[in-house]
C-alpha cells in the first residue's frame, strides 16, 4: 500500500497533538500543598526553636521536589517577625549567595516535612508569643528527573503562625539541649548533623568545654563555629591560639591535608574579627602582616583587622590598597569598607581614581555600604568615566560629610542616589 505525503503530514499532526495533550496533562497535575506548624514540644528561650513545614502530593503521579538544608537559601524559606532582630545577617531574609540542593521523589498521596531552626533567622531573646510570617518557595516537576526540569513549576506557600517561648533557667536550658546532645551519638548522619547544627549555632555556655575538645577531632570546623557563637573569654582565647600558631600536622595522621587543616588559622582570624574584643586587635594585625601574600590567612585576616580595628586598621589597609600586587590592592580596598569609619570614606573616594576598574568598583561598593549612597542606579560603574565618578563622590562628601551617617555591613536601609 502506497502512503502519500499528505498521510505523513496527517500522521505527524496526530502525533504532535497527542504529545501536546500529554504535556498539558503533566502541566495540569495538581500542585502540592504546603503547611507550616509549630511542633507540639515545649520550646524555651535560648533553646532550639523550630517550625515545621510539610509538603503533600495530592496528585495521581509522582512529584520530583527540590530540597536543601533548611538553613540554606536554596531551601526557599523566608521568615519575618516584626520588631525582632534578625540573626541571619540579612535585611529581608533573602540571601544572595549560591548553594547546593538535591531532589526527592514524592509518590501520589505522599508527604515530606522539614524542621527549620528559627533561631538561625531571628534572635528570639524573650519569653512570650511571637507571630511569624513564614514563606517557603517549593519547586517541583512531574516527569523523569533527567529531563523533567524543563517543566518545573513553583509556588510560594505563605502562612502566619504563632509560637510561644517559655522562660528557662539553667536546668530548663540543659533539658532543652539534652536530646541534641544524645543525638550526637547517632549513627544516622542526618540525625547527627541536625543535632550538631543546633548546638553550634545556639552555643549555650555549658558546651564551652565540649567545643574546645572538638578542636582536636574531625569536627573541628563545627567547633570553631560553636566557639564563635559562644563568644566567651575562653572561646576567644582558644581561637586566638589557633590564629597565632595555626594547627600543626599530627605525625600519625594518614590524611596529610586533613591533619594540617590549612584553613583553620584564617577562619579563627575571621571569627575573632567578628567577636568584638579589641584586646585581640594587635594579634590580628601582626598575624595578617606576617601571613604570605594571597594566602587564605592573609585574606581572612585583612577583613578581620578591618572589622575589629575600625579606624585603627586604616593605616594597614591603605598600605594594602597601594601594594604592588593586585590581589593585595583589592583585598585592602574591600576591607576599608568594613571599618565603619568616617575616615574611610575619603580614602575610598581617592581609590575611585585608580586606573584599574575593578579597584574602582570595589571602592564604589565600599562607599555604598558605608554611606547608603550610590553614584549609579545599579551600583555597576562599568563604562563610567573615572573623572566624573570621582567628582560626583568628592563633591557630595565635601558638602555632606558633617551630617552623613556611617553604616556597618549589616545595617539595613535604602540606598539613595547621589544628586
Amino acid at each position: 500500500m502506497r502512503t502519500t505525503g499528505g498521510a505523513f503530514v496527517a500522521f505527524g499532526i496526530r502525533v504532535a497533538s497527542f504529545l501536546f495533550f500529554l504535556n498539558c496533562q503533566v502541566l495540569a497535575s495538581p500542585a502540592p500543598t504546603g503547611h507550616f506548624h509549630v511542633p507540639d514540644a515545649t520550646q524555651v528561650v535560648g533553646g532550639p526553636t523550630y517550625l515545621e513545614f510539610e509538603v503533600v502530593n495530592n496528585g495521581a503521579q509522582p512529584l520530583f521536589i527540590r530540597i536543601a538544608n533548611p538553613l540554606s537559601p536554596c531551601a526557599g524559606y523566608v521568615f519575618r517577625i516584626e520588631s525582632e532582630d534578625r540573626a541571619d545577617g540579612t535585611c529581608d531574609g533573602r540571601s544572595g549567595y549560591s548553594c547546593l540542593s538535591s531532589t526527592i521523589k514524592l509518590a501520589p498521596g505522599g508527604k515530606t516535612s522539614q524542621r527549620v531552626l528559627l533561631n538561625y533567622y531571628y534572635v528570639l531573646p524573650h519569653p512570650g508569643r511571637y507571630r511569624v510570617h513564614a514563606e517557603r518557595s517549593v519547586t517541583w516537576w512531574t516527569t523523569d528527573e533527567d529531563w523533567g526540569r524543563e517543566q518545573q513549576q513553583q509556588k510560594v506557600f505563605e502562612e502566619d503562625v504563632e509560637l510561644e517561648l517559655k522562660p528557662a533557667g539553667p536546668s530548663e536550658l540543659r533539658a532543652a539541649f539534652e536530646p541534641y546532645m544524645k543525638a550526637l551519638a547517632s549513627t544516622d548522619e542526618q540525625t547527627h548533623s541536625d543535632a550538631l547544627q543546633a548546638l553550634i549555632l545556639l552555643a549555650p555556655q555549658f558546651l564551652e568545654g565540649m567545643f574546645i575538645k572538638m578542636l582536636d577531632s574531625d569536627e573541628w570546623g563545627s567547633a570553631l563555629v560553636g566557639l564563635r557563637h559562644l563568644n566567651s573569654p575562653r572561646a576567644r582565647e582558644a581561637l586566638a591560639k589557633i590564629a597565632e600558631f595555626g594547627v600543626q600536622a599530627k605525625p600519625d595522621a594518614d590524611d596529610l591535608e586533613k591533619a594540617e587543616r590549612p584553613t583553620e588559622q584564617g577562619i579563627a582570624l575571621k571569627y575573632l574579627g567578628e567577636m568584638g574584643d579589641l584586646a585581640y586587635f594587635p594579634l590580628l594585625l601582626k598575624t595578617t602582616q606576617d601571613a604570605p601574600l594571597e594566602s587564605q590567612t592573609r585574606i581572612y585576616g585583612t577583613l578581620a583587622v578591618a572589622q575589629l580595628g575600625g579606624q585603627d586598621a586604616l593605616p594597614f589597609l591603605v598600605s594594602e590598597s597601594r601594594a604592588s600586587t593586585k590581589g593585595q590592592r583589592i583585598q585592602g580596598a574591600v576591607a576599608i569598607g568594613f571599618t565603619v569609619s568616617r575616615d574611610a570614606v575619603p580614602v575610598l573616594i581617592d581609590l575611585l581614581q585608580s586606573p584599574e576598574e575593578d579597584v574602582r568598583q570595589v571602592a564604589e561598593n565600599g562607599l555604598e555600604m558605608l554611606t547608603h549612597r550610590a553614584a549609579t542606579a545599579t551600583g555597576d560603574i562599568s563604562g563610567t568615566d573615572p573623572v566624573s565618578l570621582y567628582s560626583t563622590w568628592h563633591n557630595w562628601w565635601e558638602s555632606s560629610n558633617a551630617g552623613a551617617q556611617i553604616y556597618g555591613a549589616r545595617d539595613c536601609g535604602e540606598k539613595l542616589l547621589i544628586n
